[in-house]
């Protein structure tokens, strides 16, 4: 296959078959691309053909051409006017009712509807307490008052030890009157009288301020009656929000002119069954200044309460400090009824 004197190498091998086929394969090419383009010429390529006008291009435009009219412009008929679009009906939204929470009534009876609670006015909270309506005596301890009063309307008769009388009205919540005396005593028919009004400076919470002021008069004497002032004080700490228990301390001035007796006090009130409460009080009196000379003295008692609603009685004990010979103890019997409004 090869006849030439040169040796036949491998590289040479590969020179002559590449010259070779890269010639074959230019030849292919040059006949492959003169076939593309008679196809396409078409079959009438060589004969004459009328020019054609191209975009971007003037030929085959003649003189002729731009001499012929204008075709005319057919005018365009307007749109008919078209109805309106009927309205849309739209349903109203409608927002859910705003939720409000029943108010419980509990248990009901048969055919029996129980009104919701009515809400706390200053009427309402003006009205008598536990305490007030449950004890009878609570406006007092042994012998110092307390800073408590009874309810309004409310008509009220104590005894101590038969002797001293009282008779009091409580014209509000707040305030009461309360008048003190003694039937005529001895031959002289001398009695005593005592007028006191009382009222609340702070009637709730745990502790109450009341003061107090009272005409004290001694009557039936030949020259006339003796009459002084009283003023006084009181604070009351209870020990429950119902204040059945508590501790109090008193102080009242005796306005006797130019001389003043200060009679301080304290004591508690301790309730140790819904039917009884244990009662203790210490009182001394003592001048203040010299025109009042040298007249003190001190005492303590202590007892047992029974408190109710419409009635209360008091059994106590009081015995004298301070005497080189004191008198014997003295016992103490109150007892208290009420007309509750």
């Amino acid at each position: 296959m090869f006849q030439d004197d040169y040796p036949r190498t491998p590289v040479r091998v590969f020179l002559r078959i590449s010259s070779r086929v890269l010639c074959c394969g230019l030849l292919a090419t040059a006949l492959l691309w003169t076939s593309v383009a008679q196809a396409q010429a078409g079959p009438d390529a060589g004969a004459g053909s009328a020019p054609t006008f191209t975009q971007g291009s003037d030929a085959g435009f003649t003189a002729a051409d731009a001499e012929q009219p204008a075709p005319p412009v057919e005018p365009i008929a307007p749109a008919p006017p078209t109805a309106p679009a009927p309205p849309v009906a739209v349903a109203p939204t409608l927002a859910p009712p705003a939720y409000v929470a029943p108010a419980y009534v509990g248990p009901q009876r048969s055919g029996v509807v129980t009104p919701p609670a009515a809400p706390l006015t200053a009427e309402r909270s003006r009205r008598p307490t536990k305490a007030r309506i449950a004890d009878a005596h609570l406006d007092r301890l042994v012998i110092q008052p307390t800073a408590m009063t009874h309810p309004e309307g409310t008509f009220y008769m104590s005894s101590t030890d038969i002797v001293f009388l009282q008779l009091g009205y409580a014209f509000t919540d707040s305030t009461q009157i309360t008048l003190t005396g003694t039937p005529p005593l001895g031959e002289d028919a001398i009695y005593p009288l005592d007028l006191t009004l009382k009222t609340n400076l702070h009637a709730e919470g745990p502790v109450r301020v009341a003061a107090l002021g009272s005409l004290t008069g001694l009557f039936g004497f030949e020259e006339g009656g003796f009459v002084v002032g009283r003023a006084g004080a009181v604070t009351q700490l209870c020990f429950d929000r119902a204040c059945e228990s508590s501790a109090n301390v008193a102080m009242t001035v005796l306005l006797a002119g130019p001389a003043l007796m200060a009679v301080p006090g304290a004591g508690f009130i301790w309730r140790v069954a819904p039917w009884g409460a244990i009662l203790f009080e210490a009182d001394t009196l003592m001048p203040v200044g010299s025109e009042a000379g040298e007249y003190h003295g001190a005492a303590v008692s202590a007892g047992f309460r029974f408190p109710y609603r419409t009635w209360a009685l008091d059994l106590t004990l009081l015995r004298p400090l301070g005497a080189d010979d004191p008198p014997p103890v003295v016992p103490l019997l109150t007892f208290t009824y009420r007309f509750l409004p």
